[in-house]
């Protein structure tokens, strides 16, 4: 992995060797009406927030979707998508086709409170999946998931088609579905976005 260019701050021992993060920012942030990856929280841009507490988990971590400006004074270098505007599908086909790893966690950019012991239960279930989309209260988390490079020419197959739904490119293959555990009262959903000015209050608690 030396010399590879594509991720940063490869120099750590990582708790999983084999797969690499793969943040997706590909999302324009319509509802929000500003550029959600860039909100701060807790005086930092979102995305340096994630990128920092998920990296010492990877052997590599890889931001995927449009390069901002900003990202160059934050010393996070990002893909563009290999196949433009195929949604989230084509952020994790990007991050997949880009690894050198067997495993990609794919994570959405604006989670404010991720937790990094649940993305290790996640990923220690891997072995021999095709994916690991955990279940929660909300439905399947496929922006909080782990995918194999096996799935990639199924996924291609699927953009191709312009088909983008990321379950519906997994089908017939080896998913598991692991139950995410109840969010303890009073605590802030590890797997909250921000979608909307109203979930900015998310930020308050």
């Amino acid at each position: 992995m030396a010399g590879h260019k594509s991720g940063q701050w490869m120099s750590h021992k990582a708790a999983f060797e084999d797969i690499t993060g793969v943040v997706l920012v590909g999302g324009k942030g319509k509802r929000m009406g500003r550029d959600k990856v860039l909100i701060p929280v807790h005086g930092k841009p979102i995305i340096e927030k994630t990128f920092r507490k998920i990296a010492p988990l990877f052997a590599e971590t890889l931001v995927v979707g449009h390069h901002r400006p900003e990202f160059d004074e934050l010393k996070i270098q990002s893909h563009p998508d290999i196949i433009p505007d195929c949604g989230a599908l084509g952020g994790i086909y990007t991050g997949l086709a880009l690894t050198q790893t067997p495993f990609i966690f794919a994570i959405a950019s604006d989670m404010p409170f991720l937790d990094t012991d649940l993305m290790t239960s996640i990923a220690e279930v891997r072995q021999g999946a095709d994916a690991v989309i955990p279940k929660g209260s909300r439905g399947y988390e496929p922006l909080f998931a782990i995918y194999s490079t096996s799935c990639l020419n199924q996924i291609r197959e699927n953009l191709e088609k312009g088909s983008l739904k990321v379950l519906g490119a997994l089908e017939g293959m080896n998913v598991l579905n692991p139950e995410l555990p109840p969010v303890p009262e009073g605590t802030p959903d590890p797997l909250s976005n921000l979608n909307t000015p109203q979930d900015l209050s998310l930020l308050e608690k």
